[in-house]
């Protein structure tokens, strides 16, 4: 939704709203009529259907039944707010603007509750001698809400210094809150040398603080006749520790879950 107001001829307001909506999911059993693969006879867990099963030297590798890729599911949220003005006044056009977004990262991450036979190669499946194995112990947790906000500004001004050179010169900040968890199941440590971990926020120590980005460039016309333009510019960019970065990390972490 976007609302466009004119203060004057030179002086133009830009509000939008808006909202991300994303659901994923990596565990989906499709057309699957096999009745073995959903027999709890077969399981390697009690109350379990048959789990997955994982190959050396088979290039699709891992084969399982029912629900045996874990529980990945994903429900990305995301409002946003933004604001931009733009004014034009002599030789300046100058923009300045605002935005922020509320991230909303609901996710499921339980990884092998039927549990996980591995195999080096055919002949150690074929004689039965598996390498390891591996489940989620009963009662682990993987369901995470990770939450965090995004708050960025800027300034530009693109000043025509002569008839046939304009300098664009701007600053943007951009920055983010610390990841939070809604219900507070964040465990980590906080220094590796910890022989604990240390449980509760803050997750990390924000890096974000500082990130002012400043940009300069140019357009220049050297012949002054409209047809050659010779352009320029260099910047400073960031990128956010925004949560898909820990999209493995948080919801798979001691005490909260145990594999």
């Amino acid at each position: 939704l976007t609302l466009q107001h004119l203060f004057s001829p030179t002086v133009i307001n830009n509000t939008r709203v808006g909202v991300t909506r994303t659901v994923a999911g990596n565990n989906l059993d499709c057309c699957v009529n096999v009745p073995a693969l959903a027999d709890l006879s077969l399981g390697y867990i009690p109350g379990q259907p048959l789990g997955a099963f994982n190959v050396g030297g088979l290039p699709n590798g891992k084969f399982g039944g029912i629900g045996s890729d874990g529980m990945n599911i994903f429900a990305y949220t995301a409002p946003q707010f933004y604001n931009d003005l733009s004014w034009n006044r002599g030789s300046h056009s100058i923009r300045a603007g605002f935005a922020f977004e509320r991230v909303q990262d609901n996710m499921e991450q339980q990884n092998r509750l039927n549990g996980l036979w591995s195999f080096g190669s055919i002949k150690d499946l074929l004689t039965v001698n598996p390498n390891q194995f591996s489940f989620d112990v009963p009662g682990t947790d993987g369901r995470r809400g990770q939450r965090q906000s995004i708050i960025a500004g800027y300034i530009q001004d693109d000043f025509r210094l002569r008839s046939n050179l304009t300098i664009n010169m701007g600053v943007r900040y951009e920055m983010t809150t610390v990841l939070n968890e809604a219900n507070g199941k964040i465990a980590n440590l906080r220094n590796l040398t910890d022989p604990k971990v240390s449980l509760g926020s803050p997750y990390f120590m924000n890096p974000t603080f500082k990130n002012f980005a400043p940009r300069v460039g140019f357009a220049w016309d050297p012949f002054k006749d409209g047809k050659t333009s010779i352009r320029g510019g260099v910047g400073l960019f960031d990128i956010m520790p925004l949560p898909y970065v820990f999209v493995s990390l948080l919801p798979r972490s001691t005490p909260y879950y145990v594999q």
